[in-house]
């Protein structure tokens, strides 16, 4: 009887631990949330609730309707259910436009609906034309795009990407197979640009097939709420392996010097599985004006005078109709500060109270600390920066020079209309400010201007914007946050509509992942910058998926695995930790405490539970022992 009220005891004791290991990962489980498990159906984000059947019927009911678009000898190149409250045009329901890229090939609209004939200049097709109801099932046909030089007799390498020569042939453009066979081998065209040694050859890539089946681009539209326009479009890659795309909470456009700011309406966070159909999503946005009653973050960005690196930031919220205010503090600790080292805030920002105003131009102040043993801050300090001249057909830099900016003024930067460089003229792309004001308490240490060759006439209508993340949150308990700085160049084609990714920067001016290749530019009909060059990030794309090079320490994705690729707004998570120290992405916000608190919760449950049975198995061998 003694050994078995021992045995009891223990029992009692692995019992009760087991029980509360149980509630420990149970309700850990709980406090997580689980990841989406479907990567949406015909370019529509996953839904966080089940849908009964029922719903489902229903729902097929509201859309009846197929809009399918296609190739001219019927392949399927995109597919969405539509049902009567559904529109199709540019700004439709259902965007349709006179491009199509996929798989690396450009497509060009050829037939409408009944067989009609339309093009980039149809009128259905233009920027402006309203709207139409989709009444029925709907196709659209699109033909492989040429250019002019599509006639002109050329020699083809075709290769693999790694510049194995499966095949040549001499011909035109078209007659280039999307398929081809080596040995036992099925090679399909990869999404690398063609390039050529010189004008009489060219390189075409391909990749073996079975590669090119789990390996294609999924595009990601930007959508304005308001009217259903394109405000932007992303793209990732996917690779063989699930993906996580994840779009900015807010971001800004700059246009012509004039910064309009989104917010977004709803889900942000897209999980695509490699064996989803969809190619195409969409995520909303809300324009920012003084009529808008959402608030949204102010950004004071703290950093070093020494480094003119970050190390800390604050945030205020602004409320519609409200002026916000925000006094620096006169020192950092050592807690304080992301590296470590006390500061004291430079004289330039000292007993300032800064202002921003809903609606103002910037959400984003910066204010500059000197750290402990740096020299007197009163003192006049200086650095250089670097100007250069962008080739916008290859990114080729045209020309550069360096300018020095003092702490005690601002500096004006001016970029000429035109200028010459080994005889030929070029001239700036629309869009650009003839100058900008440089600062040497700003971040930023490379200012670039974008110019073309003045024959090349596919530039004349070209207008380049800007695009800046402002702040991208990740689904989770935990908040993670990007800080502004991540930009993109982009340049649009006002005669076709065609928007392409020229580079991406982080905070400094500086390329993150590589800068975009002269074909991704100027290949009409393309969404995508290629990302072949140079970078400041570690192998990963800026774009599309093509590998850029560098040496900068990286951070490590935002809840990114093995078996995940995990992107922010188009650019690979570890490229996002960049040089000058922007936020890690994988460093929690202080705003988040409620999983902190949820997982101290239930260790202390589980803890009490484990003493309660230590105290029961106690008392047993206490009455174990007076009975002996």
């Amino acid at each position: 009887m003694q050994m078995k009220k021992k045995t009891n005891g223990r029992n009692l004791l692995v019992t009760a631990s087991a029980i509360a290991l149980s509630v420990l990962l149970g309700a850990s489980a709980a406090a997580v949330p689980a990841r989406a498990d479907n990567g949406g159906v015909n370019g529509t984000l996953p839904s966080s609730s089940p849908v009964s059947d029922e719903t489902q019927d229903a729902q097929q009911k509201e859309k009846p309707y197929t809009v399918q678009f296609v190739t001219e000898n019927g392949d399927v190149l995109a597919s969405y259910e539509a049902g009567s409250d559904d529109t199709w045009g540019p700004n439709g329901t259902i965007s349709v436009r006179s491009t199509f890229y996929k798989d690396g090939t450009d497509y060009d609209v050829k037939e409408g609906p009944g067989g009609q004939s339309l093009s980039a200049a149809s009128p259905l097709l233009r920027a402006d034309a309203d709207p139409v109801k989709v009444t029925g099932n709907l196709t659209f046909v699109y033909k492989r795009h040429t250019d002019g030089n599509a006639s002109e007799s050329k020699t083809y390498k075709c290769m693999t990407e790694d510049g194995t020569l499966l095949s040549t042939f001499t011909g035109t453009e078209d007659q280039i197979k999307p398929v081809i066979s080596s040995g036992t081998r099925v090679y399909a065209r990869s999404d690398k640009e063609n390039d050529s040694a010189d004008s009489s050859v060219v390189n075409v890539y391909y990749r073996l097939k079975e590669d090119t089946d789990t390996s294609y681009q999924v595009s990601v539209q930007y959508i304005d709420d308001a009217d259903g326009s394109v405000i932007t479009t992303r793209t990732f890659r996917v690779t063989g392996r699930d993906s996580t795309f994840i779009a900015p909470k807010s971001f800004s456009v700059t246009s012509g010097g004039k910064k309009v700011y989104y917010r977004s309406v709803g889900e942000t966070t897209i999980s695509h599985k490699v064996s989803d159909t969809a190619r195409t999503y969409q995520v909303h946005y809300q324009k920012l004006t003084d009529d808008s009653t959402e608030p949204y973050s102010w950004y004071i960005l703290l950093y070093s005078s020494e480094t003119n690196r970050s190390i800390g930031y604050r945030t205020v919220e602004v409320k519609p109709g409200e002026t916000a205010s925000f006094t620096a503090p006169a020192a950092l600790s050592a807690k304080e500060s992301s590296d470590g080292r006390k500061y004291t805030i430079n004289k330039q920002f000292e007993n300032q109270t800064l202002s921003h105003k809903y609606s103002d131009a910037d959400h984003t102040a910066y204010v500059y600390y000197d750290p402990e043993g740096y020299s007197n801050s009163s003192e006049t300090k200086t650095r250089t920066v670097s100007i250069q001249y962008v080739n916008i057909a290859d990114g080729s830099v045209l020309q550069s020079r360096q300018q020095t900016v003092t702490s005690d003024a601002v500096s004006e930067i001016a970029f000429p209309e035109s200028f010459d460089a080994a005889g030929v003229h070029y001239l700036k792309v629309d869009g650009q400010a003839s100058s900008v004001t440089g600062s040497y308490f700003s971040p930023r240490e490379v200012y670039t201007a974008y110019y073309y060759d003045e024959s090349n006439t596919q530039f004349r209508t070209s207008v380049i914007t800007t695009e800046e993340v402002q702040e991208v949150v990740v689904n989770g308990p935990t908040t993670y946050r990007v800080l502004p700085g991540i930009t993109r160049t982009v340049v649009t084609n006002t005669a076709t509509g065609v928007s392409t990714t020229a580079a991406t920067n982080d905070e400094t001016g500086a390329p993150i992942g590589g800068t975009a290749s002269g074909t991704a530019v100027t290949g009409g009909g393309t969404d995508n910058g290629a990302a072949a060059g140079t970078g400041t990030g570690t192998p990963a794309a800026a774009e599309n998926g093509a590998a850029g090079s560098g040496t900068a320490d990286a951070a490590g994705g935002a809840g990114s695995d093995e078996s995940q690729d995990v992107s922010i707004d188009g650019v690979q998570a570890d490229d996002l930790q960049t040089p000058q120290g922007n936020i890690k992405l994988d460093q929690a916000d202080t705003d988040s405490h409620l999983a902190k608190r949820t997982v101290l919760l239930i260790i202390g449950i589980a803890a009490a539970i484990v003493c309660a049975a230590a105290v029961i198995l106690r008392v047993g061998r206490s009455r174990a022992g007076r009975k002996h």
